[in-house]
């Protein structure tokens, strides 16, 4: 068990400390390969690298990438994930009401860190 929590903190050290710019003057395709650098399952949310994937992601959601659905409790179009668990509406809590919403809240998603058809 002490070997593997050695080799994930080397992995999140070998991670950037400081990133290199303002998420605002990023491009998309830069915010999209910071992204996938986070192994989200791994952080905790008291770690560095949580806060920055948080940034990113809420930079790439303010772009005009992808049209994720509106909640169907408050119409809010802001989706949370959480590893294993379905998504849920950031303003309500609220997951999918269905599985096809669910499943276009994850098309979305893929649109956003991709670029794939939505």
């Amino acid at each position: 068990m002490e070997v593997l929590a050695r080799l994930m903190s080397e992995t999140l050290q070998d991670l950037p400390t400081a990133p290199h710019e303002d998420v605002e003057e990023m491009s998309v395709e830069e915010l999209r390969e910071e992204y996938t650098t986070y192994d989200i399952a791994s952080l905790s949310v008291e770690h560095p690298y949580w806060e920055r994937h948080v940034e990113v992601w809420a930079e790439l959601e303010s772009r005009e990438i992808a049209d994720f659905p509106d909640c169907p409790e408050c119409g809010n179009d802001r989706w949370r994930f959480e590893t294993g668990g379905p998504p849920h509406c950031s303003e309500c809590g609220h997951p999918p009401a269905s599985a096809e919403l669910e499943t276009e809240v994850h098309q979305a998603s893929q649109k956003l860190l991709t670029g794939g058809a939505q």
